[in-house]
């Protein structure tokens, strides 16, 4: 969705971008565009960090939307991985960290 379009802007205008998820499939427009994949899961701190290692800007957008589900679900998927993408930032000295969150942030239930 909006990380797919905006990786997809940042390669037009000729940065380097380098993606991440868990299925390749997702993805693959980007990676025949010239991204760079690395999968798995944000929940994993040592692939947060990896994936800042080198890089100047990090843009995070990456997260669990909806107004149902697991509280669990919502927050392993929004606080532990953005946690995990700050802290991987922060231990690769990125200097810029551009987190895109969702209207779902302002849903009471």
């Amino acid at each position: 969705f909006i990380g797919g379009r905006f990786a997809r802007f940042a390669l037009e205008q000729g940065l380097d971008v380098r993606v991440s998820g868990r299925r390749a499939e997702g993805v693959e427009h980007l990676v025949r565009r010239g991204a760079q994949f690395i999968p798995g899961d944000l929940g994993d701190p040592e692939l947060a960090r990896r994936l800042c290692q080198g890089m100047e800007a990090v843009v995070h957008c990456a997260g669990a939307v909806g107004n149902w589900g697991r509280y669990q679900d919502f927050y392993q998927g929004n606080v532990v991985v953005t946690e995990n993408v700050v802290e991987g930032c922060l231990k690769e000295h990125v200097r810029r960290l551009v987190h895109l969150s969702s209207p779902s942030i302002y849903f009471n239930g």
